[in-house]
């Protein structure tokens, strides 16, 4: 072969060579036909919220072969459902490893209808029909034989794809990485020759990341009951229990003694301790597609004019997962790219899917609602789907997602929804308003608005990484509200481009982050409800009670008019006696008492405020204080470009003041501003403090450290080892009465003062530690000790 073929195959997933000649029938080293080689893991589990758009391509390459695509099933319980189930596929009992999907390479046909009959598999297509078996002879591969038979049910469909012949690898790569962006189940094979120029090529488009496949939940099977039978099964299979455990969460914590053991040898009451032991575990996060991940694979293949979207997770009695819904509806401009309506049929396309990936170019799933039935078999969803949307939408996409799907047939393409009915016309009702209420512009600006959003929630999904990665925000990424509108906006262009207003968009980070199931505090994103003050990497709140105690804090306090961007500095700042705090806009009376005991307490006082009327103000409102930034200084600290710092605005009250006080400064700010946030997003935590630590340098060579280092005797270790080993000694004697005290207070009858029912345990207990002889003789050495101190310091002994 001297041009580069392509194949598709919507589930390609075998990691074994004899796996893959039984799914393809073909010798992995036969020259003629196509071979397949395929990476070990191709990580089929990564959750779908977590996947960048062009969503998440994985590459493998060996000798003149590239496999490429992007796998989605996202529930591990799949593994298990396939030996649980009952009604798991067919063709995995009849035939260990086949897979649909594999004559569509020797057949030359782009799509099929197939049928199970007993031992073999009727294929009919426009060409004709084929009886398609196996034989083995050393290989395995398919007996083809053509018919006259007719499937039984032609609602059985498969996709078969017709090998492509492509003029180049360019075109090819081209083609792959576009289909791709539209369906996340497809893999495709290529056979190229991997020349020099090749090589370099596809090494840039490798971007396969490791990860460990997430793991089922033991409360997913609902019960004990069924968590039996599974291990019968996979007893039967020879699985030991060490095996067993893994596909579990919380697989670690069973016993290494229990996982030992073979699964068949397990006992009644170690199978229920088993259970119990997986039932503690932590249940995986379920991650669903948000309606910006649908709209961004559905604008790569048509022009979305409206949408509305809404989703919803279920758990069932015990508190665990039970059921996902996720439906999103669409105005498109077009359906064509999906089917073709046939004369007297609806302009509708409804995608179905269950335990999947939106699979935009998937036809077959298109005009029926394939999947989803309820009432009875003759009784569709699609019915009710277009009797609400009729003339709402054309186009819609539902993801059910569950751990054990209940298919009612082999081929695993209709199963009762009845149980799921009310939550999904809930869901279809609240979609199709968000997408009647006229919410987004149907013109260009309407479209960019989408984008801001999207963009919005590719960064919240980016701090989600970092969370997991790190456990933490690390300290650089720490951003206010405000620092992700101006992040975003010189993504998107300008605030015109935005599309949104300025609260919407704030509104819009929360509404994104519960989605998630994060705080936006938890994301690093800093949004402080009040003044705050912040010091060696703690804050408190800026309160009348705490104003004599915050101003003796930090050599250096630096008042920052916004709010958010203290919280973002406090952990890069918090190895430096460097206090930051903020009281929404102008300072509070409160800000304004805490400064000026600070100055004369002894501390060195800034202040950093927009670069508009109102920052402005505030320096001549507080003249005392030095002012640092936002000014020309601090943009060429930086490097900055002032032009695409500052937007315009409405100035207020303060330019009048600014106008008497600073002419110059007024026509600064008359048009434009540029806020503290939109400098701390182009630079980030670490950059701006450096600036902040060398303005103070240069203010103040010098600073009084006595309010920063508390400077007092330092015990030495022998002392602080007595008194620890003395407390532990005191809570050995009294343990027991110290038990008896706290389950007592548990329900303790009445209500007293505080105070003196502490005494009285005190009492209590103290009579039960001089009760013991050997703390007696303790003390009466300790006695000594403290005399003889006494006299050293020329005090009398008593």
């Amino acid at each position: 072969m001297n041009m580069p073929l392509i194949s598709i195959d919507p589930a390609l997933d075998y990691v074994t060579a004899d796996g893959l000649r039984m799914k393809i029938g073909v010798d992995i080293e036969d020259p003629i036909l196509i071979p397949i080689i395929i990476k070990e893991n191709f990580d089929n589990n990564v959750a779908p919220a977590l996947r960048d758009f062009n969503p998440q391509v994985y590459f493998g390459m060996k000798r003149n072969f590239i496999v490429t695509g992007n796998n989605g099933e996202p529930f591990p319980i799949q593994r298990l459902h396939n030996i649980y189930d009952p009604y798991r596929r067919a063709s995995s009992k009849l035939f260990p490893k086949f897979e649909r999907g594999f004559v569509g390479h020797f057949l030359k046909v782009e799509a099929g209808i197939q049928t199970l009959r007993g031992s073999y598999v009727v294929l009919a297509t426009k060409n004709g029909s084929f009886r398609i078996s196996y034989r083995r002879n050393g290989l395995v591969r398919p007996v083809i034989e053509e018919v006259e038979e007719e499937p039984e049910n032609e609602d059985n469909v498969t996709e078969f794809h017709l090998p492509l012949l492509v003029p180049n690898y360019h075109d090819a790569l081209r083609y792959v990485m576009n289909y791709i962006a539209c369906n996340p189940h497809v893999t495709f094979v290529l056979n190229v020759d991997l020349g020099e120029s090749v090589g370099n090529h596809i090494r840039l488009e490798a971007v396969t990341h490791k990860r460990p496949p997430p793991r089922a939940h033991a409360g997913w099977l609902g019960g004990y009951k069924n968590f039996s039978h599974l291990i019968d099964l996979c007893a039967q299979e020879g699985l030991s229990t060490e095996v067993f455990v893994k596909e579990f969460e919380g697989g670690d914590m069973v016993d290494e003694r229990l996982r030992a053991r073979s699964l068949s040898s397990l006992n009644e009451e170690e199978r229920q301790q088993l259970y119990e032991v997986l039932l503690q575990a932590d249940e995986p996060e379920i991650s669903l597609f948000t309606g910006d991940e649908y709209l961004r694979r559905l604008q790569q293949v048509d022009e979305v004019k409206d949408y509305g979207f809404a989703s919803e997770t279920v758990k069932d009695a015990k508190g665990y997962f039970a059921y996902a819904i996720t439906v999103f509806a669409a105005d498109l401009e077009s359906i064509t790219p999906f089917f073709t309506p046939k004369e007297g049929v609806e302009n509708l396309t409804v995608i179905s899917c269950v335990n999947s990936s939106p699979l935009l170019s998937n036809v077959w799933y298109g005009s029926k609602g394939t999947y989803y039935v309820y009432a009875s078999q003759s009784k569709n969803l699609y019915g009710y789907i277009l009797k609400k949307s009729k003339g709402k939408c054309n186009f819609l996409i539902v993801d059910l997602a569950l751990p054990k799907p209940p298919w009612i047939n082999y081929s695993k393409d209709e199963l009762i929804v009845g149980v799921y009915l009310n939550t999904f016309k809930k869901l279809l009702k609240k979609a199709l308003n968000g997408l009647s209420r006229g919410t987004r512009s149907h013109n260009s600006r309407g479209r960019v608005c989408s984008r801001a959003r999207q963009e919005l929630e590719k960064e919240i999904i980016r701090r989600i990484r970092l969370l997991r990665e790190y456990g933490e925000i690390p300290p650089d990424e720490w951003i206010p509200q405000n620092g992700l509108w101006y992040k975003i906006r010189k993504i998107v262009g300008s605030d015109r481009e935005m599309g949104i207003e300025r609260k919407s968009f704030l509104d819009a980070i929360d509404d994104i982050c519960k989605r998630y199931g994060y705080r936006r505090d938890q994301l690093g994103i800093t949004c402080a409800p009040r003044g705050e003050f912040y010091y060696r990497g703690e804050n408190y709140p800026l309160s009348f009670e705490m104003i004599k105690k915050l101003a003796a804090m930090g050599t250096d306090i630096v008042c920052i008019e916004k709010e958010g961007v203290p919280r973002a500095l406090k952990d890069i700042a918090k190895d430096y006696p460097v206090a930051f705090t903020h009281s929404r806009g102008f300072l509070v009376e409160y800000g304004v008492d805490l400064i000026n005991l600070a100055r004369e307490t002894g501390a060195n006082v800034v202040m950093i405020t927009d670069l508009d009327d109102a920052g402005l103000a505030m320096k001549y409102d507080l003249p005392e204080i030095q002012r640092i930034g936002v000014d020309d200084e601090m943009i060429q600290f930086f490097g900055l470009n002032k032009e695409e710092l500052q937007e315009e605005y409405t100035p207020g009250d303060h330019l009048k003041f600014l106008l008497d006080k600073a002419p110059e400064e007024a026509d600064l700010v008359a048009k434009h501003r540029i806020e503290i946030d939109s400098v701390l997003a182009a630079v980030g935590p670490k950059k701006f403090f450096e600036y902040i630590l060398c303005k103070l340098q240069k203010l103040f060579p010098t600073r009084n450290y006595n309010r920063a280092i508390s400077v007092a005797p330092v015990m030495p270790k022998e002392v602080d080892e007595l008194i620890e080993t003395l407390k532990d000694y005191l809570y050995g004697i009294s343990k027991n009465e110290i038990d008896a005290i706290k389950q007592k207070l548990q329900s303790w009858p009445g209500l007293e003062k505080v105070d003196i029912l502490e005494d009285e345990i005190k009492e209590t207990i103290l009579r039960r530690e001089l009760d013991n002889e050997n703390l007696k003789n303790v003390i009466q050495e300790i006695k000594v000790i403290t005399e003889k101190i006494k006299s050293l310091r020329g005090v009398s002994a008593n």
